[in-house]
């Protein structure tokens, strides 16, 4: 016999209560369930959809002209399809949308149902819900004590406290004992499918999921060598869509995959929204995972927690060279340090003079008074590299050779730029010079 804690309304145990095993206890019949949703679903359907067709509309009993001789075309009926006012050919006509199910099927859906969020722990007893007043704050205050976000609140009696308390929480409901359905019990549900096999994770099998259970959002926990950029260009079912990514890495074992499996991690980067370090230890070197995802995805977000799961604030990291200098020198080996760095925190940079050592990369337009000076940059292996730099203004860009090397002073703003297609770093050079290629033209963030 299943047994579940009895809460109170500040999320603290008072006792256990046994439950039936004839309604939380019986074996799940997941067909009978979805027949059960199915039905509901289909009964809330109302079918008054109408038109009338050319015998229902009113009028129109004589030809509106004698049939030769006008010069019009020939007409029947005012109440024709093709007159303004007219009939609709094949009208749309009142429809039963009502699915039957037998009772006894109806009973033993409910009871899978119950039953499976017993088993999820997805089912909690609160010894007493009452309120004084109507209080939306104080019912998200006791949903905040029982940790849930989203809940079906079924009450044995009709408080219209509670109710009207709980009716402007969204992905909240209440509902009387006597009124439960599988629908609304299944609705507040979380579903786990597991697909172990990389030739099972396909169109059609997804699809099915999507039949059976209808969801609202789907979090998917997807195995990286079975190769994510085959998950981004995958067709999915109908209103299915990749909304965020999300990349979680194990601080513990991070330098260990990125020494052997670089192409691999590089992939699942390139294109997440997060990046989430766990299991770091303070001795790591943080700020070196940092820029090596900053180079790959420079637009993505990137946190550290420790090996208790508590967030690791970086510190703003002290830079190689002097930011209170009239004239920041960055050095060769720099680059790459500050090229993240700037970019993590452009505020610093802003109205500061720099000077460095970079290729000059001219756009199509010879004759444009801008260019990028910037860095070869290895993202995961020796064959997958790319420039990285910052648009640069200068009145000499015109005169400079694609690629040849030069050494940059400018001013740093930061604004608007088609290039960023947004707001970014934009360089406004003062002197530009050409000068030898550094001793190694690789960019390094370490």
């Amino acid at each position: 016999m299943a047994t579940v804690s009895v809460l109170n309304m500040e999320g603290k145990e008072v006792e256990k209560l046994e439950l039936n095993d004839n309604i939380f206890g019986v074996e799940i019949n997941e067909h009978l369930v979805h027949l059960a949703v199915v039905s509901q679903l289909a009964n809330n359907r109302q079918g008054t959809q109408k038109a009338k067709t050319r015998s229902e509309v009113r009028g129109g009993g004589r030809k509106p002209w004698r049939q030769k001789g006008t010069g019009h075309a020939r007409q029947g009926s005012i109440r024709a399809p093709q007159w303004k006012g007219g009939g609709v050919v094949f009208a749309p006509t009142p429809r039963e949308y009502t699915k039957k199910l037998n009772k006894k099927e109806r009973r033993i859906a409910l009871k899978s149902a119950l039953t499976s969020r017993v088993q999820a722990d997805k089912f909690v007893v609160i010894d007493e819900f009452k309120f004084d007043e109507i209080k939306t704050k104080k019912m998200q205050a006791v949903l905040d004590a029982l940790n849930v976000s989203k809940a079906l609140i079924v009450l044995n009696e009709n408080d219209a406290n509670v109710v009207k308390s709980a009716r402007n929480i969204a992905n909240v409901q209440t509902a009387l004992t006597n009124t439960i359905n599988v629908y609304d019990i299944l609705k507040y549900n979380t579903v786990v499918e597991k697909i172990e096999e990389p030739e099972d994770f396909t169109f059609e099998n997804l699809r099915v999921l999507h039949r059976k259970y209808h969801p609202e959002r789907v979090l998917l926990e997807y195995n990286p060598l079975w190769g994510v950029n085959k998950l981004r260009a995958m067709k999915l079912p109908l209103g299915w869509g990749i909304s965020q990514e999300i990349v979680i890495v194990d601080g513990s074992s991070y330098q260990i995959y990125r020494a052997n499996m670089q192409s691999l991690f590089s992939e699942m980067v390139q294109n997440a929204d997060m990046v989430i370090f766990n299991r770091c230890k303070s001795s790591d070197p943080l700020t070196n995972y940092r820029r090596g995802i900053k180079v790959v995805n420079p637009s993505c977000d990137i946190s550290f927690e420790d090996e208790d799961g508590e967030l690791i604030d970086l510190f703003e990291e002290n830079t190689p060279y002097d930011m209170d200098a009239p004239i920041i020198e960055i050095e060769d080996v720099d680059y790459g340090i500050f090229y993240v760095d700037m970019d993590d925190h452009p505020d610093k940079y802003v109205g500061k003079t720099v000077k460095f050592k970079a290729r000059a990369m001219k756009s199509k337009n010879k004759e444009a008074p801008y260019f990028v000076p910037g860095r070869k940059a290895m993202t995961c292996c020796a064959d997958d590299m790319q420039m990285i730099g910052y648009i640069c203004t200068s009145p000499i860009a015109p005169q400079l050779k694609h690629g040849q090397w030069v050494m940059v002073t400018a001013r740093v703003a930061f604004e608007y730029d088609k290039f960023y297609r947004g707001k970014g770093p934009v360089l406004y050079a003062s002197k530009v010079e050409p000068c030898e290629p550094p001793a190694d033209e690789m960019v390094y963030f370490n």
